[in-house]
């Protein structure tokens, strides 16, 4: 369990008054990181949302070669996992702890049935979902034409 005046640092919480603060604050816990720690790999079974709380994240994606390549760095704030928010789903990259870094970790089937319940909490964090997917996206895209104009396909 941890505290609600934690998770009041994150408007997404919020948006579902008190009950859901309370309701999340009994299964959220927080987790603490090494630098280099891997937190999930690509395709392992999503079953935990995270935010982070200090430090910083790096998303790591496998590319067609075999080699993996940092796609976003997530900083205090940035909700990691999002994959969690749906049922029978994996996660879509590696997150592995570029410093020591503390996160609050979500059980994503009690998160669900929370967002069931309340749609307005549900509405908030599937917009925080929408946004880091978009963000995500737009990284992958600014490094594909990175390695086209240091590759010479530029055109």
């Amino acid at each position: 369990m941890i505290s609600t005046e934690l998770l009041r640092r994150y408007p997404y919480f919020t948006a579902g008054g008190e009950y859901a603060l309370n309701a999340i604050a009994m299964f959220a816990e927080e987790v603490d990181l090494e630098a280099e720690d891997i937190l999930v790999g690509e395709d392992d079974p999503a079953d935990t949302i995270y935010v982070v709380i200090s430090g910083a994240m790096e998303v790591e994606a496998r590319l067609g070669d075999g080699s993996s390549e940092v796609v976003d760095t997530l900083v205090p704030g940035d909700l990691l996992g999002w994959s969690a928010m749906f049922a029978d789903r994996r996660y879509s990259a590696s997150c592995v702890a570029q410093v020591d870094t503390k996160l609050l970790a979500l059980d994503g089937k009690r998160l669900r049935a929370l967002c069931a319940e309340s749609t307005r909490l549900g509405l908030n964090l599937m917009s925080e979902v929408v946004k880091a997917v978009g963000h995500r996206l737009g990284g992958a895209r600014s490094k594909l034409a990175a390695a086209q104009q240091v590759n010479g396909n530029g055109g």
